[in-house]
């Protein structure tokens, strides 16, 4: 062994303490960083020296510097992260379409209904009275204006909900991309025999927003890079990234720019298809259907009524099929421009005959077309459904979000940095450091020791 192996060994130790504590402050550095991976430095020793006097060390060798990384609990969590965050989204928009309903309220549709076919009892009882039939035509009004109101509301969540779905594919067009042009850096990196651990955590934050967006699955490639589907189909392969695209039809879909189907996307964007696709014609159509019931119902025994100003065959509501709807019902044109045309009975000029405001009084206890021949029945049915939807996706949110956060626990616990662990192993270092430092110093002290010596003649 000579001085200078010596000096090659401190050196190597130096060099490598210098480096583990570098890696540590960097942990330390990052131990709030969302995303960081805990780096480690792996050493090894140097290739020793074989003499006649045995083998002898040559020092220490920096191996590699990885990250702790586990790809199944990534992939557990991305697992409970798209259902997590699809339910919640779709519990959301539930939420706002019951919002719509409103009930109980005094001012929702179910009192409004209530409160019309009341102002029909209050007719029955006073048929001669005007201004009975004044407060009938404004209970009809009301109503027919509540239905807007209700259908625009929906019609209104329908139109933000495709904007909002749309920017969402947007955004995941935006990431797919970004983790394909990552990729192409990554495999650069590694050709080269390097370790980009700073650009991979990079990547798998990003995958792990768009598993949030949609159900995907991963799978890494040997020259580094990921690979990305949903539902089977690739949006990221290596270096390129396939866009989404959301088709203009009914329903809606998305698909790929090569033209395969997402059928079950997952994720928030599958609750937005959900709602678009299931819920909110489900909504609009129990509410048309109601209103249509109502207009008919309505319509038929009126028209079979007389009044003085108008004879028979008035409709109450419009029954232009336009406007037999709740979007556009309203008063038909003759009763909303005189209350008095208003019919109570069938006889001519008999001012006591109630028998048609008894008639469409009774029919909010039988309807011959409503669902379950019920106007409140119908309606408490659909404001039902979407309170048992909303109620499921909530409990399924909250199962999913449990769920998730446990899985992300147990990835904090492989990748996330303990900095008491940090700490720790920063006094070895430094102790290292130190002890490598006394090496050079006794090195110098030899190497000095050496040259002191006189030669001899």
């Amino acid at each position: 062994m000579s001085i200078s192996s010596l000096t090659n060994i401190a050196r190597s130790a130096l060099i490598a303490q210098e480096a583990a504590i570098q890696v540590t402050g960097q942990n330390i550095a990052n131990a709030q960083t969302p995303g960081y991976s805990r780096q480690t430095l792996a050493l090894s020793a140097s290739t020793p020296n074989y003499t006649p006097n045995g083998v002898l060390g040559s020092g220490v060798s920096i191996t590699s510097i990885t990250r702790s990384r586990d790809t199944l609990l990534d992939q557990q969590y991305r697992t409970q992260s798209g259902p997590a965050s699809g339910f919640q989204e779709r519990s959301a928009l539930l939420g706002q379409i019951q919002n719509v309903y409103g009930e109980p309220s005094a001012t929702g549709l179910a009192n409004t209904m209530d409160s019309f076919f009341n102002s029909w009892s209050e007719l029955a009882s006073n048929p001669a009275d005007p201004s009975a039939k004044a407060v009938v035509q404004q209970a009809g009004a009301q109503l027919a204006s509540t239905f807007n109101s209700y259908a625009t509301q929906l019609s209104n969540i329908a139109t933000n909900n495709r904007t909002s779905l749309s920017d969402s594919i947007a955004q995941v067009n935006t990431i797919t991309s970004q983790i394909a042009a990552m990729n192409t850096q990554i495999t650069a990196a590694t050709s080269t025999g390097a370790s980009p651990n700073d650009l991979m955590d990079q990547r798998d934050q990003m995958i792990d927003q768009l598993s949030q967006m949609v159900a995907i699955t991963v799978t890494g490639n040997k020259d580094g890079s990921d690979q990305v589907n949903i539902g089977g189909i690739a949006i990221v392969n290596g270096k390129a990234a396939t866009p989404l695209s959301l088709g203009g039809g009914i329903p809606l879909t998305i698909s790929t720019t090569n033209g395969d189907a997402l059928r079950s996307p997952g994720g928030q964007i599958g609750a937005m298809l959900t709602v678009a696709n299931v819920d909110l014609p489900a909504a609009q159509n129990g509410l048309n259907t109601l209103a249509s019931s109502i207009i008919t119902d309505v319509n038929a025994q009126h028209a079979a009524g007389w009044s003085p100003p108008a004879g028979t065959g008035v409709d109450f509501f419009d029954s232009a099929p336009a406007n037999a709807n709740a979007q556009n019902m309203r008063l038909s044109a003759t009763v909303a421009a005189d209350s008095s045309t208003i019919a109570t009975g069938t006889t001519p000029n008999a001012a006591g005959d109630n028998s048609i405001a008894l008639a469409i009084a009774g029919l909010q206890n039988f309807s011959p077309t409503a669902p379950g021949n019920s106007f409140s029945g119908a309606y408490t049915s659909l404001v039902n459904s979407v309170a048992n939807a909303k109620n499921g996706s909530d409990s399924s949110s909250t199962v999913y979000q449990t769920l998730q956060q446990q899985a992300d626990t147990q990835r904090q616990s492989v990748s996330g940095v303990d900095t008491d662990e940090e700490l720790t192993s920063m006094i070895s270092q430094q102790q290292a450091y130190v002890a490598a430092a006394k090496l050079v110093e006794t090195i110098q002290a030899m190497s000095a020791a050496l040259l002191s010596i006189a030669p001899t003649n």
